[in-house]
């Protein structure tokens, strides 16, 4: 993964990115059919360079052949409570099995996902089901942001990123 010299997420992104956020990842394959999947929890490293997202590959076939075979990616994280939301995306990504420890961040991050949403009228069983996945068939997706885009409903919707001083 190329680096920048400057980040396009601060630390405020950063604690958004790997918060309660519902977490969609795209790509495209040949003839630019797209390819999406739901993601199972994020992880910013600490230069804020690079994103990590956790992804069933037994939901995902298309979209992690489409990154494995060079696809760009593209990801959009997006706060059910308050609608606030984020885009980032990258010409290509990483794939691999993950790290003993990140099995604990898709933990967290279940159980953070079922708080934002449970108040709005969704089971425990339900989310539970839609994030479930053996811990031997999670991959990991990382990539370094060449762009980032606020995606929040209103007058700034689509611009770049702001960085927080």
């Amino acid at each position: 993964m190329e680096s920048q010299s400057e980040p396009l997420i601060d630390a405020d992104h950063a604690a958004f990115l790997q918060g309660r956020v519902s977490i969609h990842v795209a790509s495209t394959g040949n003839g630019l059919v797209p390819s999406q999947a739901r993601a199972i929890g994020c992880s910013v490293s600490r230069d804020l360079q690079a994103v990590t997202l956790f992804i069933s590959e037994l939901q995902a076939p298309d979209l992690l052949a489409d990154l494995l075979a060079g696809g760009p990616v593209a990801a959009v994280f997006n706060q059910p409570s308050s609608h606030r939301t984020v885009q980032l995306k990258a010409p290509g990504a990483q794939v691999r099995r993950l790290l003993d420890p990140e099995h604990e961040l898709v933990k967290v991050y279940r159980a953070a996902f079922m708080d934002e949403v449970a108040p709005e009228g969704f089971s425990a069983e339900m989310i539970a089901a839609m994030l479930d996945c053996p811990e031997d068939r999670l991959v990991a997706v990382s990539f370094s942001p060449t762009a980032a885009f606020s995606q929040t409903p209103g007058p700034h919707a689509g611009e770049p990123l702001r960085r927080n001083p």
